[in-house]
């Protein structure tokens, strides 16, 4: 395969993947934030053939902890704890030239627990994608609750990406190693900070809620 023929067929995934908006930048001009989350395919190539490949990578750079939260309240359009209460596995499948590439879609449905910012219905929905390279947040457990950093609301449809604060409250919020546990010292402390610092930043995100609905009055 000559080196034009593989620009060309480069060329073409990559607009193919664009359509699907699986090629994401979002870079924010302030100098304290920096998000970058990019998703593409690059292409090894090895005798004569094409190896398409996912990546995605997601940088941040914030002063401290505090400010990491407060760029992602403000530049989120949507703040919520949220539930899966229906998680829907839908297959998915694209061409890339005479290839199929199968995937899937988990489709999530939440009870909305407490709002924050942006998302004032009872429910949420999402299609979070497969959660590989392309930067979709994929999988979420039903029944688990769930820190959310939507990027985007229509309704109540909501876009959640990899590369977002996005997490698992469950292991953060009242919850404790066992004594008995056969956890090491370092994996207790180290999930002990891990719960004190998302209590923090629920308080946190209180606190910029109310501070936001006093501005809008």
């Amino acid at each position: 395969m000559s080196a034009n023929t593989c620009l060309q067929q480069l060329f073409r995934i990559l607009e193919l993947e664009a359509l699907r908006g699986r090629v994401a930048l979002k870079m924010n001009s302030r100098a304290s934030r920096l998000l970058i989350a990019v998703s593409t395919l690059v292409l090894a190539v090895s005798a004569g053939r094409l190896t398409p490949v996912q990546a995605c990578s997601c940088v941040t750079a914030c002063k401290s902890e505090s400010d990491c939260i407060k760029e992602s309240f403000k530049y989120a359009a949507a703040v919520f704890v949220g539930t899966p209460v229906e998680v829907d596995v839908q297959p998915r499948e694209f061409k890339l030239g005479n290839r199929t590439v199968r995937s899937v879609n988990y489709h999530i449905r939440f009870a909305v627990k407490e709002s924050f910012k942006g998302m004032a219905a009872s429910y949420a929905v999402s299609d979070n994608g497969s959660g590989g390279g392309d930067c979709s947040y994929g999988k979420m457990d039903k029944g688990r609750d769930y820190l959310i950093y939507a990027e985007s609301i229509s309704g109540v449809a909501v876009e959640i990406h990899a590369c977002s604060r996005t997490q698992p409250l469950d292991a953060g919020v009242g919850t404790r190693p066992s004594a008995d546990s056969d956890w090491s010292d370092d994996m207790k402390k180290s999930m002990l900070a891990g719960q004190k610092a998302l209590r923090k930043e629920l308080v946190l995100l209180r606190k910029l809620r109310k501070r936001t609905s006093a501005a809008m009055r």
